[in-house]
């Protein structure tokens, strides 16, 4: 389940929603379920998240190398 800021949720990737301004209103500052609203497409790791993960790993053997 997913939460808001507000309500202890976490600010990664995996707890991030886009939407309309509409539907961003409608939902407030509610969980999905509390709205009545469910997601359209599963969840899925954003590309600058992988390119992020992948630079800090090469970062990491590096400084392991040395």
């Amino acid at each position: 389940m997913w939460f808001c800021e507000l309500k202890g949720g976490s600010h990664t990737w995996d707890n991030l929603v886009t939407a309309c301004e509409r539907c961003n209103s409608r939902k407030d500052d509610r969980t999905l379920f509390e709205a009545g609203m469910q997601l359209q497409k599963a969840l899925k790791a954003l590309v600058y998240q992988a390119i992020s993960l992948a630079e800090q790993f090469w970062i990491n053997v590096q400084a392991n190398l040395e």
